[in-house]
């Protein structure tokens, strides 16, 4: 392991682009996966965890090429398209990447094993099984965690659901499997829990996904209901992510903490943050 040594600096000033959103990042590339044709994304989060979900695809059968930093060109092969792995599929670290590639493979012809690094096999997976097995797919646990074994050729129901807790990546699993499924799929936040317009925040990307496909609504802000109907296929698109304000913070804080002082360095007092894609009603503060 490297060693790193950290001097103290007289203040911050300048220009950071803030990193590409990680939760937008897996599903541009999943959504690219299933559509029919090309798709590229910009401003995607090169991170080991996302890396991991384009690693999968691959597997399935999907070329992903990465021209540049941050840009990623999906040759979908449609929502049947997929094909079965030559082995396990390996999500990393990436919680995420697991529960959302259970809903997308539930329904798919082949037999899938989702496994993970060390941590990963820790982690609850039945909160995602649950929803997906009351529509018809064919999941197992081990003793509720990883390696999670899906059987292929479970035809699924569409079904309406109300989450116990709100987890953004229960909410895409189910809406994935539910493009599959025969009828509709309704899946429902908590009673009294927040919900923002569509792609006004990392928990709900993937519905805002479906809508500029087409292919989902949204109720009453009130209802908290996001809707997903079965489809024939997805178009390919120019799909450009957002920069995630979280990881901002350490800018933010570090210019709160330390600004620069006019006598030592001629920049400019301020810190100036770029964020690639960022939809104008995303929040901007922090609490």
């Amino acid at each position: 392991m490297g060693s790193y040594r950290v001097a103290p600096a007289p203040g911050l000033a300048g220009e950071v682009t803030v990193p590409g959103d990680k939760s937008i990042s897996h599903r541009a590339v999943m959504f690219g996966a299933i559509a029919r044709g090309t798709t590229r994304v910009t401003g995607f989060l090169e991170g080991e965890d996302c890396l991991s979900t384009m690693r999968a695809v691959r597997e399935l059968g999907v070329r992903v090429e990465r021209p540049g930093p941050g840009e990623v060109i999906v040759h979908g092969v449609g929502l049947r398209g997929l094909g079965a792995p030559a082995g396990t599929l390996d999500m990393g670290n990436s919680g995420t990447a697991m529960r959302l590639f259970m809903g997308l493979l539930a329904a798919q012809p082949f037999d899938s094993v989702l496994v993970g690094d060390e941590s990963l096999m820790r982690r609850p997976m039945e909160r995602a099984a649950t929803p997906l097995r009351a529509m018809g797919a064919r999941i197992a646990t081990t003793d509720g965690r990883p390696p999670v074994r899906i059987t292929g050729g479970a035809p699924l129901q569409g079904i309406r659901y109300e989450m116990p807790v709100a987890s953004a990546q229960v909410k895409s699993a189910v809406l994935l499997a539910g493009l599959n499924a025969q009828g509709r799929t309704c899946v429902m936040k908590p009673s009294g829990a927040a919900c923002l317009p569509p792609c006004a925040s990392n928990a709900d990307c993937t519905d805002g996904s479906k809508c500029r496909a087409g292919r989902c609504t949204w109720s009453a802000p009130q209802l908290c209901t996001g809707e997903a109907t079965p489809v024939a296929c997805f178009l390919c698109c120019l799909g450009r992510g957002t920069g995630d304000f979280s990881d901002a913070d350490f800018a933010v804080c570090d210019r709160t903490c330390f600004p620069p002082e006019p006598a030592v360095t001629n920049a400019s007092p301020h810190i100036s943050l770029r964020f690639p894609g960022f939809p104008g009603f995303r929040p901007l503060t922090r609490h």
